[in-house]
C-alpha cells in the first residue's frame, strides 16, 4: 500500500516537531544554551539523563553537559559490536591522521540507544566522537552545540610541578572519573594547592543555586 504524498510529508514534519519539541523541552529543563565548546583536553564521559552526555576537560577543570540526543541510533544497537581497532582506524579516517595519532581517553555508551561516545585526543587535539556498529566514526560537532557546564573551583595549578620521572601537570588529574546518579554527577580527581584525591558531587541541572560537596580520601601509607 503506498502513502498519500500529503501523509509523508505529515509524517516528516511531526517527526521533526517531535524532535525540536524534545529539545525545546530538555534545553528548558536542564538549563541548556547554545555554546561553542573548545576542548582543551580529553578526560572522562558519563551519561545522565535524556541522552545528556557528561564531557570532561581535565586542563580546563570544567564538565560540560551535552544534549546528544541528534546523534543517537534510530535503533538500539550491541555495545559487543564495537573492536577497539575499528573505532581507532575509523578515527583516522575522517581526520585524515594515521592510528598512531589517536588516542582514547575514554568511552561511553548511550544506555538508551547503545551509540558509542569517544573522547579522544586526534595529533595533540582534543576530539569527542561518535559511532554506530556497521557505520564509520564522525567527530561531535561543537559549534553552537545545546550544553550547560560547571567548573572546579579548587582544581590543582596548571603546570608542571615535580623533577625527572615524577614531573607532572596535576591539573591534568582533576578529573579522573564521572559518574551520575539521583539526580547528582560525582566528579573524582585531584583538589588543592597540595592536591588531594577527593570525589565532589554536583546537583543536576547546573544552576547558580546548585549545592556541591566533597568527599577527600585519604590513603593508607604502605610499609
Amino acid at each position: 500500500m503506498s502513502l498519500h504524498p500529503f501523509s509523508v510529508r505529515t509524517t516528516a514534519v511531526f517527526g521533526l516537531l517531535a524532535c525540536l519539541g524534545w529539545t525545546a523541552v530538555a534545553a528548558d529543563h536542564y538549563d541548556l544554551k547554545p555554546q561553542t565548546i573548545e576542548l582543551t583536553s580529553s578526560g572522562p564521559l558519563a551519561f545522565g539523563p535524556d541522552g545528556i552526555l557528561f564531557v570532561s576537560d581535565p586542563k580546563a577543570a570544567t564538565v560540560y553537559a551535552i544534549d546528544t540526543k541528534s546523534y543517537r541510533s534510530k535503533t538500539k544497537t550491541d555495545s559487543a559490536a564495537f573492536a577497539s581497532d575499528d573505532v581507532r582506524k575509523s578515527i583516522a579516517d575522517i581526520t585524515g591522521k594515521s592510528e598512531s595519532d589517536v588516542t582514547v581517553a575514554d568511552m561511553t555508551i548511550d544506555p538508551e540507544s547503545g551509540t558509542l561516545f569517544l573522547s579522544t585526543v586526534v595529533a595533540g587535539e582534543a576530539k569527542l566522537a561518535v559511532m554506530t556498529p556497521g557505520s564509520d566514526a564522525k567527530l561531535v560537532s561543537m559549534d553552537k552545540v545545546m550544553a550547560a557546564s560547571t567548573t572546579l573551583q579548587n582544581a590543582p595549578e596548571d603546570k608542571v610541578t615535580g623533577e625527572g620521572r615524577r614531573a607532572s601537570n596535576k591539573r591534568l588529574e582533576s578529573i579522573t572519573d564521572l559518574a551520575f546518579a539521583e539526580g547528582r554527577l560525582l566528579i573524582s580527581g585531584l583538589t588543592g594547592s597540595s592536591p588531594v584525591s577527593t570525589v565532589q558531587s554536583f546537583q543536576f541541572p547546573f544552576r547558580d543555586s546548585s549545592t556541591s560537596a566533597q568527599v577527600e580520601i585519604f590513603h593508607a601509607a604502605h610499609g
